[in-house]
């Protein structure tokens, strides 16, 4: 008996805060090796965070594998996806890669961001960095072709802290 082992093609969206982000990726997507395993969703925000939590609210983000978000100094995209996810209660793993130039200030604060999302660190490449870059968007598309992510935690739910007194 012959067994079919061809993975289920996955659907990734990724989620860009500004144009250039934009550019870089398309055409990266364009050159994907993993053209045929992914179909790849490239949503840009134009620095409007609003349409984030406009998208992620109207949307089931169920039928997507993973969500990417593109991190900048300027813009911590991954990070405001993540917390529009969890409040909306969709169900999907949210991961960031970092857009700058190499070695520079700004791509280290963006690196920052993106290892502040809780469980991100479950979602490193293979040097234990941050994915970074269109080589590092690649190479998480490489990943997520060829395995499944690791499910996040359940997170604590904290409330909100009110009518905090100074003095």
């Amino acid at each position: 008996m012959i067994m079919n082992t061809v993975k289920p093609v996955k659907n990734v969206l990724i989620i860009c805060g500004r144009d250039i982000d934009l550019r870089q990726v398309m055409e990266m997507s364009a050159d994907s090796v993993v053209k045929d395993r992914i179909n790849i969703h490239v949503m840009n925000c134009h620095r409007n965070l609003w349409s984030i939590m406009n998208f992620v609210g109207r949307n089931d983000l169920s039928t997507y594998s993973v969500v990417i978000g593109i991190a900048t100094k300027a813009l911590p995209v991954p990070t405001v996806v993540d917390t529009w996810v969890r409040f909306y209660k969709r169900n999907v793993r949210v991961v960031g890669v970092a857009f700058g130039a190499p070695d520079s200030r700004d791509l280290r604060i963006a690196q920052i961001y993106i290892k502040r999302i809780p469980g991100q660190s479950d979602v490193l490449d293979a040097t234990g960095n941050v994915y970074s870059n269109s080589e590092g968007l690649a190479e998480l598309l490489l990943r997520i072709s060829n395995e499944d992510l690791p499910q996040i935690a359940p997170r604590e739910e904290k409330s909100a802290k009110t009518r905090c007194w100074l003095g």
